[in-house]
């Protein structure tokens, strides 16, 4: 349910509270209703909370691998000398490209 969906509703249960000629449980009712909705609301943004909690943790575990790679490939550019094979050198530095995008699957 949409928060504005939510708030709504907590507007038309305020606005029932008002009337005078409810009865004692009726009231009670109209308390009850007023808890689940915020409740619903509470329980809503728990979830969507941690959910962007691991959308933002595979994102460090991905840039993580990245930066793992990137050191790699550093340091085989690094180590390189004249008379390294560039398309050695260059298949070293494509696997390690690989292994990084391979963890996100």
């Amino acid at each position: 349910m949409s928060k504005e969906r939510l708030e709504e509703l907590k507007g038309v249960l305020k606005s029932w509270e008002a009337w005078n000629d409810w009865n004692e449980s009726q009231r009670i009712v109209l308390k009850d209703l007023t808890y689940y909705l915020e409740r619903v609301q509470e329980l809503e943004e728990e979830s969507y909370n941690a959910h962007l909690e691991r959308l933002l943790d595979r994102k460090e575990q991905q840039n993580k691998r990245y930066r793992e790679a990137l050191d790699k490939i550093g340091t085989l550019w690094k180590n390189a000398t004249e008379s390294t094979d560039d398309r050695q050198l260059t298949w070293l530095m494509y696997r390690e490209v690989l292994k990084a995008l391979e963890g996100e699957e």
